[in-house]
């Protein structure tokens, strides 16, 4: 670092002491948080994956590159489980039968079972 910047570097960090402002040495710079924003945007299976294989450009499996690295939360888990346990549900699901009703043997019966009318009980 410059002696410049050095001394630019000082005055602000006195001026932000001055004021009360709390200390964040570690605060990424805009540069760098717009990279970690880019980076963390494209999925994962599109970067960092290298072509496998030794230096003689074989197809072996000791390459020397780390395997491709896949994030997954823990939806897809929580949708297999859902659809596991909706098929479940599906196959022991047996609709209840109707109630079976007996026949119309007083007027009321027939009023209210069969719709006919009490003029004709």
């Amino acid at each position: 670092m410059s002696r410049l910047g050095r001394s630019v570097g000082r005055a602000r960090g006195s001026v932000l002491r001055a004021v009360g402002a709390p200390r964040t040495p570690n605060l990424p710079s805009v540069r760098a948080s717009a990279q970690r924003a880019v980076r963390d945007a494209v999925p994962t299976g599109q970067r960092g994956r290298t072509a496998r294989g030794g230096a003689s450009g074989g197809s072996g499996t000791g390459g020397g590159c780390r395997p491709v690295r896949r994030r997954t939360g823990a939806l897809p888990g929580l949708l297999l489980l859902a659809a596991v346990a909706l098929v479940i549900y599906l196959l022991a699901y047996e609709p209840a039968a109707p109630p079976v009703r007996g026949p119309a043997v007083t007027c009321h019966d027939k009023v209210v079972y069969e719709g006919t009318r009490l003029q004709d009980c």
